[in-house]
């Protein structure tokens, strides 16, 4: 859900795609067993 909202914001120019990376990229680090860190679609 909220990897939803984070990606239609990058499409609306809310929010920066290098950021979102960024901010994957630790979340991924402290909890690598995230859905999003074995899909990365940010």
């Amino acid at each position: 859900m909220m990897q939803d909202a984070r990606l239609t914001l990058r499409g609306k120019g809310y929010y920066s795609a290098d950021m979102l990376t960024l901010e994957r990229k630790v979340r991924c680090k402290l909890d690598p067993n995230r859905g999003e860190c074995v899909n990365p679609v940010e």
